[in-house]
């Protein structure tokens, strides 16, 4: 009887103990506290809820802003004041959007300081390639791509890169100010 006790008690022990390990390396967390915490991708905790935007919100690269970014990932250089610059690695952008993912968006960045010519930006949504961006010389300057196929996002969530593409001996800054998604019109 003491022996079947211990058994059963020892039992009841090692399947807590399963159950404990298995909700330890399974975590049923938001996305947010997962890609920040446990991923470690973003390089600003967004809040609960902070990775949400609605097609149209236009999220902006400064400290000082009500919609100031809080979904950048990797990639990003000098992110103080009012813009966030290109580093070697592709810099990395972090969305959910509220209301589906409609076809087709216009992706508007605002750059400071572009130079014209030097490179070009390739963004990729979900490690799909969806375009170039070419800088213009000016002090500000808007460029636009229209994205024309849906996206399907992994989780809801949208993975976007924008990867430097140097012509050869360029040298240039390439500095974020705003990011944008809308929709597109005919």
């Amino acid at each position: 009887m003491y022996n079947s006790l211990l058994w059963l008690v020892n039992l009841v022990l090692v399947t807590l103990y399963a159950i404990v390990a298995y909700l330890a390396l399974h975590p049923n967390v938001p996305m947010e506290y997962r890609l920040y915490y446990l991923e470690d991708k973003l390089e600003d905790w967004p809040g609960y809820g902070g990775l949400n935007v609605q097609p149209g919100d236009t999220l902006y690269f400064s400290a000082t802003r009500q919609n100031s970014v809080r979904h950048r990932g990797s990639g990003w250089e000098d992110s103080t004041g009012q813009r966030s610059c290109l580093g070697r690695e592709p810099a990395m952008l972090y969305l959910r959007f509220r209301h589906g993912d409609a076809a087709p968006l216009m992706l508007q960045v605002t750059l400071q300081g572009a130079q014209s010519g030097a490179e070009t930006i390739g963004v990729e949504i979900n490690q799909r390639r969806v375009g170039d961006l070419t800088p213009v010389a000016r002090a500000s300057s808007d460029l636009r791509l229209r994205i024309e196929e849906p996206i399907a996002p992994v989780s809801g969530l949208w993975e976007i890169a924008f990867h430097r593409e140097r012509a050869a001996g360029a040298t240039s800054r390439i500095c974020f100010s705003s990011v944008r998604f809308s929709p597109a019109r005919e």
